[in-house]
């Protein structure tokens, strides 16, 4: 039930070429780039937080889903305070450069959004912008997966295929993720359609529960 409704919930912010949902069976090598692939951000801070019983990631759900993980590539790009080294971005551009898609998870760490403050910006850690224009530098095909709880500026933007808004999905987020971007449910996602610039967005009508069945068969 976590799953999906974690599935249904995730916001479809660009798809360029339809470039999602990604056809695991056709591709030959896919580039697995950010921490959060692994270790998500999957609730907020203070007193939201709760004791999961167990926590899937994406990367994992990924692999399941393609009978392993020999079809990955993976980069962790950052550390746990969204802080990239050069070392770390040479990593994430050469395992970009090298498959057929790359899939970058960013987003805001615990420590930017919290009870107790306000944030002084929309910004990204400007680690995980770097870590995006690295890899969108060697990799035409780059989908970015969101893991925040409020909004973001995204000034990379117009230079990836794809960014899909996971917002905090819950202990069974990484599953809901890979049903998503691999179209297992909810194939269009709750998508937002605007002006091929991407400057201005509009709300499509909601997907119904008997299409998003009649898609699974």
């Amino acid at each position: 039930m976590a799953r999906e409704a974690g599935g249904e919930s995730i916001v479809l912010l660009k798809n360029t070429g339809r470039i999602l949902p990604l056809n695991l069976e056709k591709l030959n090598k896919i580039a697995t780039i950010g921490a959060f692939a692994k270790t998500p951000r999957y609730q907020g801070s203070g007193s939201s937080q709760v004791n999961p019983t167990k926590v899937f990631n994406a990367y994992d759900e990924l692999a399941r889903m393609a009978d392993g993980d020999g079809k990955f590539a993976y980069g962790a790009g950052y550390d746990s305070e969204g802080e990239v080294t050069e070392l770390l971005l040479e990593e994430a551009r050469n395992v970009a450069a090298d498959a057929d898609v790359a899939i970058v998870f960013a987003g805001l760490p615990d420590s930017y959004e919290s009870e107790g403050f306000d944030r002084s910006s929309l910004e990204m850690p400007t680690g995980h912008n770097q870590l995006i224009e690295a890899v969108s530098s060697v990799q035409p095909e780059v989908v970015v997966v969101l893991m925040n709880g409020s909004a973001i500026a995204m000034p990379w933007a117009d230079r990836v295929k794809a960014i899909v808004e996971g917002w905090l999905r819950g202990q069974a987020g990484g599953g809901a993720i890979a049903d998503v971007i691999t179209g297992r449910i909810n194939r269009r996602a709750n998508s937002l359609k605007g002006s091929p610039s991407g400057s201005r967005i509009r709300r499509p009508s909601p997907v119904s529960r008997s299409k998003q069945a009649s898609d699974l068969r």
